[in-house]
């Protein structure tokens, strides 16, 4: 994976980072760790050696202002079912401590921010590239199989998005599986492992 060299941060992540205690660098580096990754270019990613820029990595997180127009498998989603997506996510992340005051605390360091949404196809996480595919497509996918999605949640901000590379991520038990399962039935597809060529 290709990360900074020195003297390559800017000021402000460099501000930014002095200005944590171990308490938030812990946060951090789960909050990471939870993250997908859209990078701006994959196909960089399973050249070799690879490349490796983000264009934008968050933790999903389900909320109804932003999918008033949802629907799963072709029907409507109503506002106490969209309230129940958003718990059953938030969840999620409280189960690896992270709760609307870590999120908070991460968020006045600068490194988060929860006011975007981004639209994903692919994305990494744990060192691994996964495609989101149309159900009915199948593999090896062809461009048309490809599905994206409008995914909201804390993303990180620009600052977060260069010191995202000293992070020390972990793979934690059982995120992945349920972020993708979380994915699939919420937006009806089919996520596939993208091997190196």
């Amino acid at each position: 994976m290709a990360v900074h060299s020195a003297g390559s941060y800017s000021p402000k992540a460099l501000t930014t980072l002095a200005d944590m205690n171990q308490n938030t660098l812990t946060l951090f580096n789960t909050f990471c760790s939870l993250c997908l990754v859209n990078l701006d270019n994959p196909r960089l990613l399973l050249a070799s050696p690879s490349i490796f820029k983000i264009r934008d990595a968050r933790v999903p997180i389900i909320k109804g202002d932003f999918f008033k127009e949802t629907r799963i498998f072709g029907q409507p989603i109503g506002e106490q079912e969209l309230r129940i997506l958003a718990q059953t996510s938030e969840l999620m992340y409280k189960g690896y401590f992270l709760g609307f005051k870590e999120f908070q605390l991460l968020s006045e360091h600068g490194l988060i921010e929860n006011t975007t949404t981004m639209e994903y196809n692919y994305f990494w996480h744990n060192d691994e590239l996964w495609g989101i595919l149309k159900s009915s497509s199948y593999f090896p996918p062809s461009q048309e199989d490809y599905k994206d999605i409008t995914i909201t949640g804390y993303a990180l901000t620009s600052v977060g998005r260069e010191l995202f590379h000293i992070t020390k991520r972990n793979n934690l038990p059982g995120y992945f599986e349920k972020i993708t399962n979380f994915l699939k039935n919420y937006y009806d597809v089919n996520i596939v492992h993208l091997p190196k060529r």
